[in-house]
């Protein structure tokens, strides 16, 4: 599932990127189960899951940035976190 579609997460993407990422549910899924964060309940709807994505993002953020680091910047940035994690735990 992407929100790149017409959907109204989709439309959050076309205004700025870097605030409202691109989502793949699954990216998403392996890596909340990697680093032991909850998931969204599993009948949840697009808004809902993306909100979800949203706040584990704004949460990894403000982890990087308690222990010094200078990025993640943004969501878009951390978001290029949660698809490393992803690719390092389902290659």
């Amino acid at each position: 599932m992407t929100t790149q579609g017409a959907g109204p997460v989709g439309q959050l993407l076309r205004i700025d990127a870097h605030q409202y990422p691109p989502f793949m549910r699954t990216m998403f899924h392996d890596t909340y189960e990697f680093t032991g964060q909850p998931s969204p309940p599993a009948d949840a709807d697009e808004g809902t899951l993306y909100g979800h994505a949203l706040t584990f993002l704004d949460r990894l953020i403000e982890k990087a940035h308690a222990r010094r680091l200078d990025r993640p910047r943004n969501r878009l940035e951390a978001q290029s976190v949660v698809y490393m994690l992803r690719s390092t735990v389902k290659p």
